[in-house]
C-alpha cells in the first residue's frame, strides 16, 4: 500500500534517506538508463503521476474485495503484489544485487534490514488490508493522519530534532480532530476495529521508517528487493495456513487472480515506485514535501470517483479541517523550505511511498 505523510515532511527532511545515504546522481546511475535525459517538467509530471498512482490503492483494493471477497483477500493480494516486486525490483535494481554489493552489508544491518522489511512489508501491510475490510477508505484516510505524529514523535525521541512551534501546533490539531471524529463515529467494537488496524498499521510503518533509517550504507535496490522477498514469504505462509494448505495455494495461483493482480502489480507495484523514483531524481525536495501532503485529499477524491462513497456529514467536517491543515503544512514547507539538504540531493524516510 502506499502512502506518506505531511509533519514529517517538515520534521524528517534533510536526514538520512530510507535507502541511506545516497544523491540524486546515484538513484539515476540506479535506475534510469544513462542516455535517458530527464527534465525537471518531466520529473514533475512523473512526482504527480506517483501520487495519483499511490492515492488510488485503497480503493482499488476495496473495489477487488467487492468483485470476489473470497478470492480477494488481504494475503492474496499481498502475496501477488509482492511477486510482482521479486521479478521486477531485481531487474530494475540489478545493479545494487552484484556480490560486491552484498559484502558491503554487516551482519547487524542484515538484521534491522530484515526486521524493517518485516514490518514494511508484511506487518504493516496486513494491518492496512485488514482496515479496509471495517471501515471506508475515508475513514482509514483520516485516521492514517496519526502516522504524522507517530514520525514527529519518534524523530524528536531518536533523530533529536527541534520541532517548530508549527509543527507542534498542527499535531495538536490533527490529534484533536481524529480523536473527536472517532468519538462521533464509532459506536460499537465492530466500528472501532478499522481504525484500530490502521493506527496499528502506522505503528508498524513508522518503526520501520525510523529503523532503515539507520542503514546508511544499504542500497536502494536491496531495501526494494529484500522488502518483496519478505513479503512474498510471510503472505505464502499465510495464505497456506489461512487457506488449509493446498486450497490456499490453488487459490493464491488461480488464474482469475492473477489476471486482476498482473496489472495491479506492473501498474501500482512497477510503474508507481519507478515513477517515484524519477520524481525522488528530479524534482526539488520543498516541491516533493509539499506534494506529499496532498495524499490525503487525494484518496478522498478516489474514494468518491471510485467506489462511489457518500461521506458522512461528520466525514465531510473532518476531511475540510484535516485538509486546511494539510494545506497549512504545505504553505508552511514552502515559505521556509528546509535549508539542511542541498536543492537537487533528496534524503528522507517520509518521503517513501507504500505502494504494495
Amino acid at each position: 500500500m502506499g502512502r506518506t505523510t505531511d509533519e514529517e515532511s517538515q520534521a524528517l527532511l534533510g536526514d538520512k534517506t530510507l535507502y541511506g545515504s545516497f544523491s540524486m546522481r546515484d538513484i539515476a546511475e540506479k535506475t534510469i538508463p544513462k542516455v535517458q535525459q530527464v527534465n525537471s517538467w518531466y520529473g514533475e509530471g512523473c512526482f504527480v503521476l506517483a501520487l495519483l498512482i499511490f492515492s488510488q490503492v485503497p480503493s482499488v483494493v476495496q473495489t477487488l474485495y467487492r468483485v470476489n471477497p473470497g478470492l480477494f483477500t488481504a494475503c492474496s493480494i499481498l502475496c501477488a503484489s509482492n511477486m510482482v516486486g521479486c521479478i521486477v525490483f531485481p531487474i530494475v535494481f540489478y545493479k545494487d544485487l552484484a556480490i560486491a554489493e552484498l559484502r558491503k552489508v554487516s551482519h547487524g544491518e542484515w538484521a534491522s534490514l530484515a526486521f524493517s522489511a518485516l514490518l514494511y512489508s508484511a506487518i504493516g501491510p496486513a494491518f492496512q488490508l485488514t482496515a479496509l475490510q471495517y471501515t471506508s477508505v475515508t475513514t482509514m484516510a483520516v485516521v492514517q493522519r496519526f502516522e504524522s505524529v507517530n514520525l514527529i514523535v519518534y524523530s524528536s525521541l531518536f533523530a533529536s530534532k527541534t520541532l517548530t512551534t508549527w509543527c507542534k501546533i498542527n499535531s495538536v490539531l490533527i490529534v484533536t480532530c481524529i480523536l473527536l471524529y472517532l468519538a462521533v463515529s464509532v459506536r460499537s467494537w465492530n466500528d472501532a476495529k478499522g481504525p484500530l488496524f490502521t493506527i496499528f498499521s502506522g505503528w508498524a510503518f513508522s518503526s520501520s521508517l525510523i529503523l532503515t533509517k539507520e542503514l546508511q550504507r544499504v542500497s536502494i535496490g536491496l531495501v526494494a528487493v529484500t522488502r518483496a522477498v519478505f513479503g512474498t514469504i510471510f503472505y505464502h505462509a499465510m495464505t497456506v495456513v489461512m487457506q488449509t494448505g493446498d486450497e490456499g495455494l490453488s487459490m493464491l495461483y488461480s488464474a482469475t487472480l492473477w489476471e486482476y493482480m498482473i496489472w495491479y502489480g506492473l501498474f501500482y507495484v512497477f510503474l508507481g515506485q519507478y515513477v517515484w523514483t524519477i520524481a525522488l531524481k528530479e524534482c526539488s525536495p520543498v516541491t516533493l514535501s509539499a506534494g506529499v501532503t496532498s495524499l490525503f485529499p487525494l484518496q478522498v477524491f478516489w474514494s468518491v470517483l471510485i467506489l462511489g462513497t457518500v461521506p458522512t456529514p461528520s466525514e465531510k467536517i473532518v476531511t475540510v479541517v484535516l485538509v486546511a491543515i494539510v494545506a497549512s503544512c504545505a504553505a508552511e514547507i514552502v515559505h521556509n523550505p528546509p535549508e539542511s539538504m542541498p536543492k537537487r540531493q533528496v534524503t528522507s524516510d517520509q518521503l517513501t511511498l507504500k505502494g504494495m
